[in-house]
């Protein structure tokens, strides 16, 4: 077997938009069926998307595949999850892994008890941008880092019917849905985090979830970071920014936060600063260099990096499920308590 057959739970938007035009891109994996509660709406995917099967049950899609795509909001992800992997079959999911830390912990003891491989879909570790500057950091190339800021946000008014502005099915708002990418991405760069403080409310909108929040962060290694996640900015100032600050040099990526695959990066290299500069002109004597990338196809590399753990037998070492849980569990403290549904 060369390539992986996935079933894909859920007819969504990042689904439509994403996840299943991913598959003609990916040399390792191919879509066999797809899942939603509509049988129509599959049929009407599965005819788009040159899929053989359309299903209105998880268990008629499971009879069809080697792996399942998660792709339902997140209040499904405990039921699926266990059915999956109840069937053997392997498990890709989409962020976040739960509503609550516990039952990201439920997932992760399923995966754990059973012989299939799981991983979470943070696919912006995937990006090449972001893959650079895990590199640079990790070899020292701007030195020990002080500061990481990242952010993400969009204009997301109330809208009748949405899941996410709903707290019993989506767990959390803003820091929830794009700031666990932000978490994720961060620790991934600079390594876990030991202390966590934020302001998460909501500013503009009517939902009961928030559509702003701010987290502080001090990681492990000593350095410090900011975190910005909004619902309540609008699209045009919303595109993504991480930026890292080391002793010898500073590392700016705008756009490539988010799903486009896309951005551009600046890199500043330092001459190593040995006195204080009374000053304090900043004369600009880095190296510079920046770096502009194209679209990117984010979810055929992750579909291409599950499909050959499991062709080549080897778990997942990056998007596990107990960095999946720590993410939420980084979330509950933001919250100032576990989330109760």
């Amino acid at each position: 077997m060369s390539v992986i057959r996935y079933g894909i739970v859920g007819a969504s938007g990042i689904a439509q938009r994403r996840v299943l035009p991913a598959f003609p891109h990916s040399q390792h994996s191919t879509a066999t069926a797809i899942c939603s509660r509509s049988l129509d709406k599959a049929r009407a995917l599965a005819a788009e998307f040159e899929i053989e099967n359309a299903c209105d049950s998880l268990d008629e899609l499971l009879k069809h595949v080697d792996a399942v795509y998660v792709a339902t909001p997140v209040h499904c992800h405990l039921d699926e999850a266990r059915q999956v992997i109840s069937a053997g079959k392997h498990l890709l999911i989409e962020k976040p892994l739960g509503r609550t830390a516990q039952e990201g912990r439920d997932i992760l003891a399923l995966a754990e008890s059973s012989s299939v491989y799981a991983m979470e879909a943070y696919m912006m570790k995937f990006h090449p941008a972001h893959a650079a500057i895990h590199d640079a950091v990790l070899s020292g190339k701007i030195g020990r880092i002080v500061y990481a800021r990242a952010r993400l946000g969009c204009w997301y008014p109330d809208l009748a019917g949405s899941w996410r502005q709903d707290r019993q099915l989506s767990g959390g708002g803003a820091l929830m849905d794009l700031g666990s990418h932000l978490i994720d991405l961060l620790t991934w760069i600079l390594g876990p985090i030991d202390s966590l403080q934020a302001h998460c409310n909501t500013q503009l909108f009517n939902y009961e979830v928030e559509d702003s929040a701010t987290a502080i962060l001090h990681f492990a290694n000593g350095a410090h970071g900011i975190i910005e996640s909004y619902f309540s900015v609008p699209d045009q100032a919303g595109s993504g920014v991480l930026e890292l600050i080391g002793t010898e040099g500073r590392i700016v990526a705008e756009g490539t936060v988010g799903q486009s695959g896309a951005g551009t990066v600046t890199w500043n290299i330092f001459p190593t600063q040995a006195t204080y500069d009374a000053l304090q002109e900043k004369t600009p004597t880095a190296e510079h260099e920046s770096v502009v990338y194209p679209p990117f196809d984010l979810y055929a590399a992750q579909l291409d990096y599950f499909s050959n753990c499991i062709l080549q037998k080897t778990p997942p070492a990056l998007n596990r499920l107990d960095e999946g849980v720590a993410v939420l569990e980084w979330i509950e403290k933001a919250y100032g308590a576990p989330v109760s549904l």
